[in-house]
């Protein structure tokens, strides 16, 4: 088993175990939103209840960054069928904020990649790769940056041992 590191937008780091062979990749947590403490703590369902007991009276850009924090924990819950609904959702809330709000940009690339490394647990190295760069377009992050290197790095080591 390999490691997946959480790393906030204020760039905090925790560690959680994946059950993807690949190198370690990193996903965004925003550190506004309640819950966002257990989650870096690998209390996965104590976070994802605090984050969901949220959604019913958060404004459209609140519901974003919970849904970017909730991807997080359910793809470290390994429960991968809500993280998938959780990091679609959370892509499709940021994009569907007004362009002037303050970070959306940050925001969205960090949905993106969050979305990217969870394509990669279920081998969809292609949907993550266009994840990255859509990402890498918006706002210019080191932890997309290394994501998406380490995942080409994987395609060509992959090509080269297919062409044996």
């Amino acid at each position: 088993m390999t490691k997946l590191t959480i790393r906030s937008i204020l760039f905090g780091t925790i560690s959680l175990v994946s059950t993807n062979s690949l190198a370690s990749y990193k996903v965004a947590v925003i550190e506004s939103t309640e819950g966002t403490k257990e989650i870096k703590q690998g209390q996965y369902t104590k976070g994802i209840k605090r984050l969901n007991s949220q959604l019913p009276t958060a404004n459209d850009e609140s519901a974003a960054e919970i849904y970017v924090n909730l991807c997080v924990a359910y793809l470290s819950n390994l429960q991968f069928h809500q993280a998938n609904k959780s990091c679609d959702t959370a892509v499709s809330h940021v994009t569907n904020l007004p362009s002037y709000k303050s970070g959306r940009r940050q925001v969205l690339a960090s949905a993106l990649n969050n979305r990217a490394v969870y394509k990669i647990q279920i081998d969809d190295y292609e949907g993550a790769l266009k994840d990255f760069q859509q990402a890498l377009k918006l706002k210019s992050l080191s932890l997309v940056e290394a994501n998406a290197a380490k995942l080409n790095q994987h395609i060509q080591q992959e090509s080269k041992l297919a062409q044996f």
